[in-house]
């Protein structure tokens, strides 16, 4: 009776089973941020920011120079006005 009931052996586990690898570059993120490209990323905006306050100050040195024409005229026209007035 006791061969009957030791008819079905169990598989023997010899060493626990390693997850698969297969496939393992696939799911990997494909871009991981790093201190370099953090640093590049800074670079790159450092480098915007300062392209756009010389586009500020080119508008700015722009607007002072038709400011001085301005008045440059108008004491031209005052001149004139003064020496026509005499």
């Amino acid at each position: 009776m006791l061969s009957a009931v030791l008819k079905y052996q169990s598989p023997t586990v010899t060493a626990s089973p390693l997850p698969s690898t297969v496939g393992l570059e696939l799911s990997a993120p494909k871009y991981s941020p790093s201190i370099a490209s953090f640093a590049a990323s800074a670079a790159v905006a450092l480098v915007a920011a300062a392209d756009a306050l010389l586009d500020a100050l080119v508008a700015e040195v722009a607007a002072l120079d038709s400011d001085v024409e301005a008045l440059l005229s108008a004491v031209s026209a005052s001149a004139l006005a003064d020496s026509a007035a005499v």
